[in-house]
């Protein structure tokens, strides 16, 4: 029944996602910082909120979640699209409600580089989630860039953008 239930609900992991409190979060940010001394911590690098309460609750359900690199934004770029639209649908007689439309928050991942600061934003919410430490997941990830770095034998084809995204889906 859990199986059945996990499969046929919502496909969207942030409408279902329970919230990390924000003291839990701070906590795991702050020791993160400690411990990964060399990456500079900003807005522009650090990962959304939302996508910190999908890698714990993969952690405690157990259940994988694939998250793609166009949902790892960075803090900055979520809290920009959590600017709220105003709408005016209308309910089943007709009357107009008045309501908001929060938009998603996204990332370009169309360029090697793109993807690759994604990726980095996605491995470090699996730290704080306790899902993976950044070390690791970070050397699995460096892995496939090393190889698109190098140069090819004459007569095989360099590596493509699209068998670096199935690298990951795969993984």
């Amino acid at each position: 029944t859990d199986v059945r239930m996990c499969a046929e609900s919502n496909p969207d992991p942030s409408a279902t996602t329970r919230k990390l409190p924000v003291a839990d979060r701070v906590v795991r940010q702050r020791g993160q910082e400690r411990r990964l001394g060399g990456i500079v911590f900003n807005p522009c690098t650090i990962p959304p909120n939302h996508l910190v309460d999908t890698f714990v609750e993969v952690v405690e359900t157990g259940v994988l979640t694939y998250v793609k690199a166009e949902h790892c934004c960075n803090r900055s770029q979520e809290v920009k699209a959590f600017k709220t639209e105003p709408t005016v649908p209308t309910d089943a007689l007709g009357m107009p409600k008045i309501g908001t439309k929060q938009t998603d928050a996204s990332c370009e991942a169309i360029s090697e580089l793109k993807l690759r600061a994604a990726w980095q934003r996605k491995n470090l919410l699996m730290d704080p989630a306790g899902l993976a430490t950044f070390e690791l997941i970070e050397s699995w990830t460096q892995y496939p860039f090393t190889l698109l770095l190098k140069e090819q034998p004459k007569g095989f084809a360099k590596i493509s953008f699209q068998q670096l995204v199935g690298c990951d889906k795969h993984m």
